[in-house]
């Protein structure tokens, strides 16, 4: 068993570096064989440790002590959707309010033989037991443990100045989290093949809310004015839906022109198709170095799903063809 454990994992490596050197994805133009490919290998690797019981058990990592089977078997988190997106894999996972808090407090997560320990890196709890707050600290964890599902062996996946997933360099990634009194706390990942000047970004947000609205908050007079023509979608959600967009898109733009950028500076527009497109009126004037925009949202149980994918232009060739049209 062990020398079948090990030439299965190494076949998994070989092969993973294989295909993230051939596959390629763009944004709006998703080549499926890399990324699904990806996940299927992780599929595989868990599959291996599952064989090993009839339990569903994902292997604890490597060179730590292993917690005891019986904590191992315990698993109050659940796969809410694993969709593929046109912007990459989008994984969301969650865990009952009635057990976050216990499941999740600093004293729970702090014996070795805690089930997270399992699931993530010793560096990713650590971090999360340094949150000042019960509520940083559980959307961290639901956050990773989403991101975990498509990316089970790697380095600890922590924050970059920015507060962004620091991924590993051949991928794109982001996260994004949301508490709900009925679905408890929801994780979502979205992680696509790293493409170069490109940026992914993900939202989850509920469909309804219980505060005063926000939409001349987030919301251009333009945008309030065309609020009530999606089919399915009233006016106070679709509020909702244009703040998830947002936030996807702005996610997706950040690790591209790292500014800061004001909801007046973006009018997005949702269509009923779930597709949606994206008016730049960024004051810097750094949308004019975007060539491609793709923006898409979902309605999942009680909340809205948004993703987004931009691609910067190629500065040096279009600088060629300013040239050529000048000489012209």
């Amino acid at each position: 068993p062990i020398f079948t454990s090990f030439i299965v994992m190494a076949l998994v490596s070989l092969t993973r570096g294989f295909v993230i050197k051939s596959g390629v994805q763009r944004c709006g133009h998703l080549h499926r064989v890399a990324p699904r490919a990806q996940f299927v290998l992780c599929s595989v690797a868990r599959a291996q440790t599952n064989s090993q019981s009839s339990e569903d058990v994902s292997p604890s990592w490597e060179n730590e002590s292993q917690p005891d089977n019986h904590v191992l078997l315990k698993k109050p988190w659940k796969t809410l959707f694993d969709l593929e997106l046109p912007e990459g894999q989008c994984i969301g996972v969650r865990i009952d309010a009635q057990n976050s808090c216990d499941e999740l407090s600093n004293e729970a997560i702090a014996s070795s033989n805690h089930w997270i320990h399992a699931y993530l890196h010793p560096d990713e709890v650590k971090y999360a037991m340094s949150q000042p707050s019960e509520y940083t600290r559980e959307t961290f964890l639901l956050g990773r443990l989403a991101m975990r599902q498509m990316l089970s062996q790697s380095g600890p996946i922590l924050k970059d100045d920015h507060g962004r997933p620091n991924v590993p360099m051949l991928y794109l990634g982001s996260i994004s989290h949301k508490r709900s009194i009925a679905n408890g706390t929801i994780g979502v990942a979205l992680l696509a093949p790293r493409v170069k000047d490109s940026g992914v970004g993900v939202d989850i947000e509920l469909a309804f809310s219980n505060r005063r609205s926000i939409a001349k908050r987030v919301l251009t007079e333009n945008e309030i004015n065309e609020l009530g023509r999606i089919e399915g979608v009233s006016k106070d959600e679709e509020v909702l839906l244009r703040f998830s967009l947002k936030e996807a898109f702005y996610k997706a733009i950040h690790p591209l022109i790292c500014q800061y950028v004001g909801f007046q500076e973006a009018e997005v527009k949702p269509e009923s198709d779930g597709s949606a497109s994206v008016r730049w009126n960024l004051k810097s004037g750094a949308d004019k170095r975007f060539k491609t925009v793709t923006g898409h949202w979902r309605r999942i149980d009680e909340f809205f799903l948004s993703s987004a994918c931009v691609t910067l232009r190629d500065t040096v060739q279009d600088e060629c063809i300013m040239k050529v049209n000048e000489s012209q």
